[in-house]
């Protein structure tokens, strides 16, 4: 085997390799099977070019994409039998990305064979853009190195979620104000008397009927006569509260218009 070049942009390096020195030096530190001038040079903006001769198609990996800030997980398949001994080299991740397993050191990440299946990548929050992953894989010095590239592609979750327009909530319609007729305030003020003198049948059917026309004094009326915590003080015998009834005619009162309905409701649903 002649070798493998692997030249890749970003923050990664260029990486030449040969089988003579695949095994013991990546073993101990990644970063010393690079030239130096290139290992120092991680910032370096240069085209993904992938340049392999006699490269294996024994390790692949598929190209993946997600969410910044959001685990993505890896596929990294082998066909050769693994030992607990093979060691992947991965590099050409964005700054401060992180796989979930490894150590790193200028960029340049060396995991273990029992991480790599459930090996999974984290982006910095708000990332965008896509760039190539390079994976090497070693054995021992007698097996050439294995070696291959996948794509990945990132989107920003909040950008994502803030494009997508939001409709405003409906606003509840307030209904004008309601003007009584001369006759319809008399059957109002005779209906209060009759809630009063406990002809509490005869008071509701009133107030119903002015209800029904768009009266929110006779609806909030309504729900007071069968709101228990408003009978206890009128001191009212044999008429019986209905909680629910209250709750919905001081719904209508307030829908209606009426500015008191509100606090009789939360009165109803926190005792």
């Amino acid at each position: 085997m002649k070798g493998i070049r692997l030249l890749v942009s970003g923050a990664t390096a260029v990486a030449l390799m040969t089988a003579s020195s695949a095994a013991a030096p990546i073993a101990s530190d990644a970063h010393s099977i690079l030239p130096s001038t290139l290992a120092d040079n991680t910032d370096a903006e240069q085209s993904y070019v992938i340049l392999a001769q006699n490269q294996s198609g024994g390790l692949t990996a598929k190209d993946v994409k997600g969410v910044s800030g959001v685990a993505l997980p890896l596929t990294i398949l082998t066909k050769r039998k693994s030992t607990e001994n093979n060691l992947y080299a991965i590099s050409g991740l964005p700054k401060d990305a992180m796989l979930s397993a490894g150590k790193h050191r200028n960029q340049i990440w060396m995991v273990k064979q029992k991480d790599i299946h459930s090996l999974s990548l984290r982006t910095p929050k708000g990332y965008t853009g896509s760039f190539h992953v390079v994976v090497t894989r070693w054995e021992d010095a007698v097996r050439p190195a294995e070696t291959c590239v996948f794509l990945v592609r990132i989107s920003d979750a909040h950008a994502q979620t803030s494009a997508i327009p939001v409709s405003p909530a409906p606003k509840e319609k307030v209904a004008k104000p309601y003007i009584r007729t001369q006759k319809e305030n008399m059957l109002y003020n005779r209906a209060i008397r009759q809630l009063k003198q406990t002809d509490v049948a005869g008071s509701r059917s009133i107030l119903e009927y002015l209800a029904s026309k768009g009266d929110p004094e006779a609806a909030f009326a309504l729900g007071k006569s069968y709101d228990p915590a408003v009978l206890d003080k009128m001191y009212l015998q044999g008429v019986e509260p209905d909680i629910e009834k209250a709750r919905e005619w001081y719904s209508k009162a307030r829908k209606l218009g009426n500015p008191q309905a509100q606090s009789h409701i939360e009165a109803i649903d926190n005792p």
